[in-house]
């Protein structure tokens, strides 16, 4: 099959633009994670960054997750009413809450890692077909898209 240059380039923007919407509407889908609690994956990252993190607190979580306190701590505030999330008084300093995962937590935290695991695996498995070049002229050319999008997108 031999195609035009600019039907290739076409074709890989359209590609680059359907995975992205992918991603986003998967981001905007709730879903349940094991549990009967209906999450978004930002509220399963939020899970899983205090599993990752021990004595970890609301303001710990906004630098982590780029985003403001309050964005956290209502955030927070939802996952403990769905019984996924706890505070707990930090034991060298009991002004400060530690926040903690309950069972139900557990569960949504080793779901969506094993969700991230198997998708990492899959394009895992999808690069290491390819040889060197094609892989290094991948990440090249997905360097360039970002900063092109980058540079277009701050002005």
């Amino acid at each position: 099959m031999n195609i035009s240059k600019d039907r290739l380039v076409t074709a890989i923007l359209l590609k680059h633009t359907e995975t992205f919407e992918f991603y986003r509407n998967y981001s905007l889908e709730k879903r349940t994670y094991g549990t009967d609690a209906e999450l978004f994956s930002f509220e399963a990252d939020i899970i899983s960054a205090i599993a990752d993190n021990d004595d970890i607190t609301i303001s710990d979580l906004a630098i982590i997750c780029n985003k403001t306190k309050s964005a956290i701590s209502q955030t927070i505030s939802k996952l403990e009413k769905l019984q996924l999330v706890c505070k707990v008084p930090a034991q060298n300093d009991k002004r400060k809450q530690n926040l903690s995962l309950t069972e139900q937590g557990v569960i949504v935290d080793q779901y969506h890692k094993q969700i991230d695991n198997l998708i990492e695996s899959d394009l895992s498995d999808l690069l290491s077909k390819l040889n060197i070049k094609d892989l290094n002229m991948t990440l090249a050319l997905m360097e360039n898209i970002l900063q092109v999008s980058k540079n277009r997108m701050t002005k």
